[in-house]
């Protein structure tokens, strides 16, 4: 009959509008879910201090962003009237690698791993009065 056929097309009707939008909603919570707006690079984020040695010796304090960059100071024994910077970056397996910068040159670089607490490596220097290496470490503070 006519009644059984309008009230059929009725309620297929309304699953054809309905279903789509049950799903729609079902994939966006599902989505929302697995969004992480955390930097990757939290762990290792801000400041460490440390001291290296070897050849020469002398002490560092950077900086550790939101992006895994590095910025910071370095002291050295063997020139103490000179100011480094240090510019680098950690990636998101700890890798550390560090210029240090006299001048606006790079004067020599560290290199090593980094925890979520400490870092450590070796170290290399070469400028006109010489060649420097040894190792370095550092601790969030």
């Amino acid at each position: 009959t006519k009644a059984k056929r309008g009230g059929r097309e009725n309620i297929l009707i309304k699953l054809l509008v309905l279903l789509p939008l049950t799903f729609s909603a079902v994939s966006c919570n599902e989505e929302d879910e697995f969004i992480d707006l955390t930097s990757p690079y939290v762990v290792y984020k801000g400041d460490w201090a440390g001291s290296f040695s070897g050849t020469d010796a002398g002490n560092m304090e950077f900086y550790v962003d939101d992006n895994g960059k590095i910025s910071g100071t370095l002291s050295s024994l063997a020139y103490p009237q000179s100011n480094f910077e240090l510019i680098g970056s950690v990636d998101l397996h700890g890798n550390v690698k560090i210029d240090y910068i006299y001048s606006n040159g790079k004067v020599g670089e560290f290199n090593g791993k980094m925890t979520d607490v400490a870092t450590s490596g070796s170290w290399s220097m070469s400028t006109s009065a010489g060649s420097h290496s040894g190792n370095w470490r550092a601790s969030k503070i």
